[in-house]
């Protein structure tokens, strides 16, 4: 089950901004609607990957 969180959309935007880098790619075709997979998804930090110093 999905659990939304309850917080001002300027505060996930940081989040968002803070973790990973969202890029809307071109699709290639007109009019309207969106496209979910012309989204591109990128983390920023290696979460998750274990790190030894």
């Amino acid at each position: 089950m999905r659990r939304r969180v309850r917080a001002p959309l300027a505060d996930k935007w940081v989040v968002i901004d803070r973790l990973m880098t969202v890029t809307i790619l071109p699709s290639g075709r007109r009019g309207r609607g969106f496209d979910p997979t012309t989204l591109s998804i990128e983390p920023k930090h290696g979460l998750g990957t274990p790190t030894f110093a």
